[in-house]
């Protein structure tokens, strides 16, 4: 009884990643690689829409310099970069406004207080909006560090491809083992639950979006009710992508690759600590889907690679087949990163930090009523809302 129930839950694992596999290969023609868009010529340059960068920055003092000077060297010909600086007590504001002196393009606010029925970042990006002047807004964060052909290339194939929305997954440059396993493996877990290739079917409901990279057209932006109307949501880059998909504009999904990085987490730690004002709000604030969802990652993305070292007969062999099949898959999700290829080898201890920190988060909000994001503390029942 309990060889048959193991025999089966290894069927229906290998078929499910083999649909996962398969769906990804499919929709490979749907992803936009933004190395392979030719650079235009001088008559296309000239008639490119004014772009405008917007992010917005709480106590970035370690960051912000480096990743606004690339910003600012992005290789547009209308360029103006607003940043809102977004009640910071560090040197933020300073530094800003420092670099703001020696170019004129970009335009730094200052936040002093945060109105009510907001979340900070969601505030500032929509305040930045606000005083943008482009046709093309990139939303970004403020540490995000740019190549200065990246836009250019997402600008030219939007406007060529009548796109309203080039949603970029950044580089993330991780330091320590711990920190690349466990962003590896968030990866796969992200790939698996959103498909953000199929974001470029218009006939699919997926969508996607990025916080380091959310490039959209100005009016397109407006009619999906600008950030507004996310503003007490802590995944407002993925759900932007969201309402603008559902007000009828077309996305891509793009890899820059190394032409938009990102140190997302300095270590493990802070990764683990980060997620906590994100968790529940993925799972819509349900521990019956959190639950759901950490028993779907343990059996089908740690318990195989168990099973193939500890069982015998046919379902060790089941599960070997498993763990090369989501090896592979893995090693193809990395492919286009800096992290290493081999880290899939590794996966039921990323899984394992996963689960742990998606627990945690979730006890954690709970207990406290609520979650703490950049020194503001958000009450439960506001964020439900």
């Amino acid at each position: 009884m309990i060889e048959t129930a193991v025999l089966g839950l290894g069927a229906v694992t290998l078929l499910a990643w083999l649909a996962f596999g398969l769906d990804a290969a499919l929709g490979q023609h749907l992803v936009l690689y933004l190395r392979r868009v030719p650079l235009p010529g001088a008559d296309a340059r000239a008639a490119l829409p004014r772009l405008s960068v917007v992010f917005g920055a709480r106590n970035e003092a370690r960051a912000v310099a480096v990743a606004v000077r690339t910003m600012l060297a992005l290789d547009y010909p209308d360029l103006e970069v607003v940043a809102v600086d977004d009640r910071s007590d560090d040197e933020t504001g300073a530094i800003l406004d420092t670099i703001a002196r020696s170019d004129s393009r970009l335009r730094v606010l200052h936040v002093k207080a945060l109105p009510e029925g907001w979340l900070g970042k969601n505030h500032a990006l929509w305040a930045g909006a606000q005083v943008a002047s482009g046709r093309l807004i990139l939303f970004t964060d403020a540490d995000v560090v740019f190549e200065p052909t990246v836009v250019l290339r997402a600008v030219i194939w939007m406007l060529e491809n009548d796109v309203d929305h080039v949603a970029g997954a950044t580089d993330v440059e991780a330091r320590g083992l711990g920190l690349q396993l466990f962003i590896a493996t968030f990866a796969l877990f992200f790939n698996g639950y959103f498909r953000p290739w199929r974001a470029g079917d218009p006939n699919s409901k997926a969508y996607v979006g990025f916080g380091g990279f959310n490039l959209v057209r100005r009016d397109a932006y407006e009619r999906a009710g600008t950030h507004a109307a996310l503003a007490m949501d802590p995944l407002d880059d993925v759900n932007l992508g969201k309402a603008l998909k559902e007000t009828g504009s077309r996305q891509v999904c793009a890899v820059p690759g190394s032409m938009a990085r990102v140190e997302w987490y300095e270590s493990l730690g802070g990764a683990i600590r980060g997620l906590e004002k994100n968790t529940m709000a993925g799972v819509n604030w349900s521990f019956g889907l959190l639950f759901g969802g950490v028993v779907a990652q343990i059996l089908l993305a740690a318990w195989p690679f168990v099973a193939a070292v500890t069982l015998a007969g046919p379902v060790r062999w089941l599960n070997v087949a498993i763990v090369l099949v989501v090896v592979i898959l893995h090693a193809a999700i990395l492919r286009e990163t800096s992290l290493p290829t081999w880290l899939p080898l590794l996966l039921p201890i990323g899984v394992l930090l996963v689960v742990w920190t998606s627990v945690r988060a979730a006890l954690l909000t709970y207990w406290r009523g609520g979650i703490e994001w950049r020194g503001t503390f958000y009450p439960l029942d506001r964020l439900r809302d």
